[in-house]
């Protein structure tokens, strides 16, 4: 466990922090997840962080759950629908500057994925996703493109482009 001033001396670097990709792939534990997670420096141990991309796990439920609040950019390895589906309205809430989202099926049906959430991220302009519901289109006005997997009618992904 860190100390109160480990973890001030962290916060002098993580507040620099503007990219991380792929952190938790090397093999870091579940408990210091959660130790990041519920890190006494509020409201965010990564508070200038703008693009996030990371392969989702059971282990790594907590990463999602921090707040965020510059984060623009994320990019998710989907392992566990869901547990990704709570973790994403969690952010909703802490992250409401998202502009981009893609995700990326790692062995798992995106058919009941429900995109009702969406409609929070305001700036939300970007969503790659194969198996998504059409639906998303609907519920969040404000995406210009949009990437996705018609399986039902061919196995190419499409990617619509909208312009105003």
């Amino acid at each position: 466990m860190l100390t109160q001033n480990e973890w001030d001396i962290l916060q002098g670097y993580t507040h620099r922090i503007r990219s991380i990709r792929t952190l938790f792939q090397v093999g870091i534990d579940q408990q210091t997840v959660q130790r990041l997670w519920k890190a006494p420096t509020r409201p965010s141990l990564f508070p200038s962080l703008r693009h996030l991309h990371i392969e989702y796990t059971r282990r790594l439920v907590h990463l999602l759950l921090m707040p965020l609040p510059s984060l623009v950019s994320l990019t998710v390895t989907v392992y566990s629908l869901r547990l990704l589906e709570d973790s994403l309205k969690s952010l909703s809430q802490t992250s409401p500057s998202l502009c981009k989202l893609l995700l990326q099926p790692h062995r798992v049906n995106m058919d009941h994925f429900d995109p009702a959430f969406m409609h929070q991220w305001r700036h939300l302009r970007t969503v790659v996703c194969p198996g998504i519901s059409l639906d998303v289109i609907a519920l969040t006005p404000t995406i210009v493109r949009l990437g996705l997997s018609l399986s039902q009618w061919n196995r190419n992904c499409i990617r619509l482009v909208y312009t105003t």
